[in-house]
């Protein structure tokens, strides 16, 4: 396959590929802090970066707001995601050992790869292996090229299984 011009200079060994989320428009004061400064203090305290991509940048049929979480290696982006579903569990006043459900955000690309590979066994094994249950979107997010994939699980199951899907997408880069 062809690469393009930023990818030739960068390989899933030098180059994170980001952790990106769908966050209800409702959640993200709370998660965000008095002037941001939540997100300020999980950017401290994990080192991972955190931005949410503008609402007029945002595809237009998207009501949930896209959070973005950079950091060198998978686990500090884990942390700050550990971090920001606790603030959700929070504020839902939900236990974290209860069962929520989180979206994030699979390039289309690398969806056959998670999900159509052996009869989705990868997939089955990374339910089994992090206490979760794992369903793709059939359609991708309009004006993107992805996939919206929902993991339902505890807050620890969750970033878990996000750490095992996110292998595949950092190795297909």
């Amino acid at each position: 396959r062809s690469r393009s011009p930023v990818r030739q200079n960068h390989n899933s060994r030098n180059f994170s590929v980001p952790y990106r989320c769908l966050i209800p428009p409702e959640a993200v004061g709370p998660i965000m802090g008095r002037g941001g400064t939540f997100l300020k203090r999980i950017e401290n305290d994990t080192g991972v970066l955190i931005s949410m991509i503008k609402q007029e940048l945002s595809p237009k049929a998207l009501r949930d707001r896209i959070f973005v979480l950079n950091g060198p290696d998978t686990k500090i982006k884990s942390k700050g995601l550990r971090h920001i579903l606790y603030r959700i569990w929070d504020w839902l006043k939900r236990d974290v050992k209860g069962s929520e459900l989180f979206i994030c955000l699979i390039p289309n690309s690398v969806i056959l790869e998670i999900f159509g590979v052996r009869g989705g066994a990868f997939i089955k094994q990374v339910e089994k292996t992090s206490w979760t249950s794992i369903r793709v979107d059939d359609t991708w997010i309009h004006g993107t090229n992805d996939r919206p994939v929902a993991i339902k699980g505890t807050l620890d199951s969750v970033v878990h299984a996000m750490e095992l899907l996110h292998e595949i997408v950092q190795e297909s880069v």
